[in-house]
C-alpha cells in the first residue's frame, strides 16, 4: 500500500529593525518586491520562502520557510511466511547471555509488528521446522508444523511465536520450505519466505538415512531453486554459523 507523506517544516522568522538611534526615527520602510522563492529538491520535494505578514510602520516583517516532501512511502504488500528453526541447538546461548531462540524470536516479533503496523495489505504466517520426534517420520512433511496461517493480526502472531518450543534433534529446512509454500494463496501478489535458522540442513525430504550428506544439501538447494523459479522471494537470516563456505553441494548460493 502506498501512502502519500506530506511533511511541512515551518520556520517563522520575525525581522525587527533596531531603532535604538534617534536618527532612524524618520526612516521609512517599504516592500519593493514580494520575497517569494521556490527551490525544487528533486522530483517530489521543494523549499519555499514567502512573505506572509508585514507591519511597515513598526518596520517588521514575517517570513515563512516551508519544506514539503511528497515522496511516496512504500509498505510491504502480499504474503510472508516466516520459516523458523526449532532444533535444540536454538536453545544454546549467544555471547550476550540470550539463547539463540530468544534472540531470533524477539527479532521476529519486532519484524512482524513493524511490517503490519498500519498495513492492511499484508498477511504473515509462520511455519516451524526440525526433525520429528518419531524417527519413522523423519524426512517427511511432518518434520514441519504450521504455527500460524496467514493473518494480519500482529498480536496473535507474537503469541504464536512465544509458544514455539525448540525440541527437534535435526534441521529439516526442506520440510519447512515446502510446508510454508503450501500456505500461500493463489492471489497474484508478492510472496516472501523468511528463513530464521542457526544451522545448515542435515535432513531432507525422503533422504537416504545419511545426515549431513551432499544429497541432503542438494535436495534443499533444489527446493530453494524451485521456490525461486515460482517467483517466491527468499530471505535468509542466519545466526551463529561460523564458516558456511565449507558446505558441500553449493548450498550457500541461497544463503545471502
Amino acid at each position: 500500500m502506498k501512502r502519500k507523506i506530506f511533511m511541512g517544516l515551518f520556520l517563522i522568522f520575525i525581522l525587527i529593525s533596531n531603532l535604538s538611534f534617534a536618527s532612524y526615527n524618520s526612516v521609512t520602510m517599504s516592500v519593493v518586491e514580494e520575497p517569494v522563492c521556490t527551490i525544487e529538491l528533486g522530483e517530489n520535494s521543494k523549499f519555499e520562502k514567502k512573505l506572509i505578514q508585514k507591519d511597515l510602520t513598526n518596520k517588521e516583517v514575517t517570513l515563512q520557510l516551508q519544506v514539503s516532501n511528497e515522496e511516496l512511502s512504500q509498505k510491504a504488500t502480499g504474503e510472508i511466511m516466516l520459516v523458523v528453526d526449532t532444533s535444540v541447538s536454538m536453545n544454546e546461548k549467544v555471547p550476550n547471555g540470550q539463547t539463540r531462540k530468544e534472540a531470533v524470536f524477539e527479532s521476529a516479533k519486532i519484524l512482524v509488528d513493524k511490517l503490519l503496523q498500519g498495513n492492511d495489505q499484508l498477511d504473515i504466517g509462520i511455519v516451524s521446522f526440525s526433525s520429528n520426534s518419531d524417527v519413522a517420520k523423519e524426512g517427511t512433511l511432518e518434520d514441519a508444523t504450521v504455527v500460524s496461517t496467514l493473518t494480519k493480526d500482529a498480536s496473535a502472531l507474537s503469541s504464536a511465536i512465544s509458544g514455539i518450543e525448540a525440541t527437534g534433534v535435526r534441521t529439516a529446512l526442506q520440510s519447512g520450505l515446502e510446508l510454508a509454500s503450501q500456505q500461500f494463496t493463489n492471489k497474484e501478489n508478492d510472496k516472501y519466505i523468511i528463513v530464521l535458522t542457526d544451522g545448515l540442513p542435515n535432513i531432507s525430504l525422503g533422504f537416504d538415512g545419511v545426515y549431513y550428506s551432499d544429497n541432503v544439501y542438494n535436495d534443499t538447494k533444489q527446493e530453494l531453486q524451485k521456490l525461486d523459479n515460482q517467483g517466491i522471494h527468499i530471505i535468509t537470516m542466519l545466526t551463529q554459523i561460523t564458516n558456511p563456505d565449507e558446505v558441500p553441494g553449493g548450498l550457500p548460493r541461497f544463503f545471502n
